[in-house]
């Protein structure tokens, strides 16, 4: 990432060791296994589902029996339905007829019904001499249109309560939350003034089935679950671009929350002064999407410690009525499950300017997940001193730079001299690889130039064109290329490079690649590149992490995520940059264009992911545990 002139500064070491946090020795010692960091902790974890949208009677069937078969081997502590649950035909925006919920045939036999036993018991009043239930032909069609609406709406509740049921059935004793949203809303005040028996029929059934009902009587309804805010804002437009109400909000309130309304998948994140960490979700809908509405299907997982303030926040999305999850797709046709492989892409350590903790809670991941491919999606050196930006003149070392200070010793025989701190990062980039190679044998491993890596060209080119493409007789390589200075596959490393400062492979349907773009808030980058490239990506280079998400004209569903740095997060040439720790995992079925990708935030050295803890164990405290992961 482009860095601006400021002058170098250095943090003051803390004097007692006491005091020292296992961030501040990790950091002390980067090249160093931290063993705190290595083995997931066993602390129990919660699941939370939290699904959107679903605008009964327009739900999309297909969809709820995927996620239904989820529930089933995930086995939530609690379900949220985070509003318009049902359809208010009156606010749909669906078009469609307010007594729909009957084909004609029933609705013609229903008014038949109506009007007979009106007919009839104006009959027998009217042979009793009471002459006043006699009605008029309009007093009778009225009658019958206000009954068979209230028909229409009962069966449109009943229909909705199955739904609900569904997933009660589906696991037994799960907590179960109702926020009302817009659509729940504009329903219980036309019961509350039309038909008031449907509304405590509808209150029955939350009661009889011990369902906590949110709702303020109003559009905007909210839920605690922990730190993290559920609910349901009457805000922005559901035409509005994904994670643009997330940004909205999260602007608005300064927490991480979950938003349904928007009937679309989006995630945005900011880093606030502290630092304190907060993200925006967009809940996605489980409905049928109107033609040419920008839509996408899916639901949400919350990981969440007991007890504790940590939880991660997992997207779901269902294209082609499948998903992936951990280790399993999910189909309704157990035929079209294939074969996938993993991967994994990790970006921006910009060594020496990594953050040790956070590469080995990475590391501790990799060595259990042990993907078939790792990405390493560009900027793994900073190469600060070949850069066009202000360089610190001071040449800092660590203290276990100090404590092995003979290593960077060079004696030619003639003189002894500290080695150059360009020698240095070429170095940290082979043990790197050597490294990561260790971790992961079998693995390919794929290193994506960034803009970065192109400074070591684009230094040559400017400083010694003569050099520029110079090779050793009747070798391929050049002798300047960063690939081989650092020797990198030694350990089977292939190099993927345009000698621009842009470069991107294709994995299945989703480009790989380290764009030189930034925009100023999270996921903007993303949706920008998706716009001009047309395909779904994973973007680096911004340090952010986020998600947008868009659904083409022809129902395909497109996303574009930022995945996060591996470098300190307290770089010496700018205060409280808004970045965020992370990578992506990545599910690629075997013959096909078909991907599923999951960004995993690391916060404080530590993340939640496949109901376990990676990273840096719990403190002891639970006060000091961080927000959120």
């Amino acid at each position: 990432m482009a860095k601006k002139s400021k002058s170098f500064s250095r943090k003051v070491a803390k004097d007692k060791d006491q005091e020292k946090t296992p961030k501040d020795v990790a950091r002390a010692n980067p090249t160093q296994e931290v063993a705190v960091v290595k083995t997931p902790n066993p602390a129990p974890l919660e699941a939370v589902l939290v699904l959107s949208n679903t605008r009964v009677p327009h739900h999309d069937e297909r969809a709820l029996e995927l996620v239904l078969m989820h529930v089933k081997d995930l086995k939530p502590a609690k379900i949220v339905f985070n509003g318009d649950i049902i359809d208010f035909h009156r606010r749909s925006e669906i078009d469609r007829n307010p007594v729909r919920i009957f084909n004609d045939v029933e609705m013609q036999a229903m008014r038949r019904e109506i009007r007979t036993r009106i007919e009839n018991n104006q009959a027998v009043a009217l042979e009793e001499g009471d002459t006043k239930k006699k009605i008029t032909s309009e007093r009778l069609d009225k009658l019958i249109r206000e009954e068979s609406l209230e028909r229409s709406l009962k069966g449109e509740l009943e229909l909705c309560f199955k739904v609900i049921k569904r997933f009660k059935d589906a696991q037994p004793g799960v907590e179960l939350v109702w926020v009302f949203g817009c659509q729940e809303h504009y329903l219980s005040a036309y019961l509350k003034k039309y038909f008031p028996a449907l509304l405590l029929f509808w209150n029955q059934f939350l009661r009889e089935n011990s369902i906590q009902k949110v709702y303020n009587e109003t559009v905007n309804n909210t839920y605690n679950y922990g730190p993290l805010v559920i609910g349901h804002w009457h805000r922005g437009g559901i035409n509005s671009p994904s994670a643009f109400v997330a940004h909205t909000l999260m602007d608005l309130e300064g927490v991480s929350l979950i938003q349904g309304h928007t009937n679309r998948g989006g995630w945005v994140c900011r880093t606030v002064e502290g630092p304190r960490f907060v993200s925006a979700y967009e809940n996605f809908s489980l409905c049928k999407r109107p033609v040419g509405k920008n839509w996408q299907l899916g639901y949400t997982v919350v990981y969440r410690e007991k007890d504790r303030k940590r939880f991660q926040v997992f997207q779901v999305p269902i294209a082609n009525y499948g998903f992936f999850w951990g280790e399993k797709e999910y189909r309704l046709d157990p035929t079209r499950i294939g074969n996938w492989e993993k991967a994994v892409s990790i970006s921006d350590i910009h060594r020496p300017y990594e953050d040790p903790v956070a590469i080995e809670a990475t590391f501790s991941f990799l060595k259990e997940f042990q993907p078939d491919v790792i990405f390493v999606n560009g900027d793994v050196n900073d190469f600060e001193d070949i850069s066009r930006f202000a360089k610190s003149p001071i040449d800092f070392l660590t203290d276990e730079d100090i404590k092995e200070i003979n290593t960077l010793i060079v004696d030619d025989g003639n003189k002894k001299f500290i080695k150059p701190r360009l020698q240095r990062e070429f170095e940290k980039i082979y043990e790197f690889f050597k490294r990561l190679r260790e971790i992961c044998p079998n693995a390919r491993i794929i290193w994506v130039f960034g803009n970065h890596e192109f400074r070591l060209q684009g230094y040559v080119e400017q400083n010694a064109g003569q050099l520029a493409g110079v090779r050793r007789p009747g070798g391929k390589e050049e002798i300047l290329s960063l690939a081989e200075i650092t020797r990198v596959k030694e350990f089977g490393v292939e190099v993927v490079y345009s000698g621009l400062i842009e470069s991107s492979t294709s994995y299945g349907g989703l480009l790989i690649g380290h764009y030189y773009k930034v925009c100023n808030k999270s996921a903007y980058t993303a949706r920008n590149l998706l716009q001009q490239k047309h395909r779904s990506l994973l973007q680096p280079h911004v340090h952010r992490m986020g998600a947008h998400y868009k659904t083409s004209l022809d129902g395909k569903m497109l996303v574009a995520i930022e995945q996060g740095c591996l470098c300190r997060l307290d770089p010496h040439y700018m205060q409280n940059p808004n970045w965020q720790q992370g990578f992506a995992v990545i599910h690629k079925k075997k013959g096909s264009d078909r991907f599923y990708v999951q960004p995993i935030q690391i916060i404080e050295g530590a993340f939640l992911f496949g109901g376990k803890r990676f990273g840096r164990p719990n403190v002891d405290n639970p006060a000091k545990t961080p927000d959120r992961a």
